[in-house]
């Protein structure tokens, strides 16, 4: 089906292998949607504690011009999977003009209050957030993103807050490999991954088909 795309976005300092890159693994063996692995340079710890290039508008505009080229590359407006940064860059995209059919913002570091383009979205955005992830309760001190921790401040019919919430089945073993994530990348381990796949894929399956 042309609306099946996905296209799988990290964040800054990670290679997606163990937040996006998963989950797509997961929606390619379990539903087999067409995925598409984007990378692009991941930074140091070095540059993303003393801001010296992650906050450059300069910085974000190429990265989020890169991304706008690879997206028009699709005959059809693929669905977007993005994790912390890398839904910054997809939503900087959207106000340069790209089209896309469902994008999913998991852990979004992104301020709560940025103005997410809706235009050339063909159905849905979900930002899906935790209130105590730790990452993003300490990059604010840096004055960089809320979104991943409360949600987009203007949801409406095409965006859609999800909050997380912790299965009941966990085990002690479990909920220490979900500390060890500070809540920021919880969706992706493998206790989460089969729940978040799901969900990605009736969202994208019970979409609106305007493409």
């Amino acid at each position: 089906m042309k609306n099946q795309r996905i296209i799988g976005i990290n964040g800054l300092s990670s290679d997606g292998r163990d937040s996006t890159d998963k989950l797509l693994s997961h929606l390619n063996d379990t539903y087999s949607l067409s995925i598409f692995d984007y990378t692009y340079r991941s930074l140091s710890l070095f540059n993303i504690l003393t801001k010296l290039k992650f906050k450059s508008k300069k910085y974000q505009l190429r990265l989020s011009q890169d991304l706008l080229h690879y997206i028009n590359q699709f005959q059809y407006p693929p669905n977007i999977v993005a994790h912390s940064f890398g839904c910054l860059l997809i939503i900087r995209a959207l106000s340069l003009g790209a089209k896309v059919n469902n994008v999913f913002l998991f852990a979004p570091a992104v301020e709560s209050n940025e103005i997410i383009n809706t235009v050339n979205v063909l159905n849905n955005v979900y930002v899906i957030y935790h209130p105590n992830d730790l990452i993003l309760k300490l990059s604010k001190i840096y004055n960089f993103s809320d979104m991943g921790n409360k949600g987009y401040d203007f949801p409406g019919d095409v965006i859609k807050n999800v909050k997380y919430s912790q299965t009941s089945n966990v085990s002690c073993f479990e909920n220490l490999k979900e500390l060890f994530t500070f809540n920021h990348s919880i969706y992706f381990l493998d206790h989460n991954i089969s729940y978040w796949s799901q969900f990605v894929f009736t969202k994208i399956i019970n979409s609106v088909n305007k493409l």
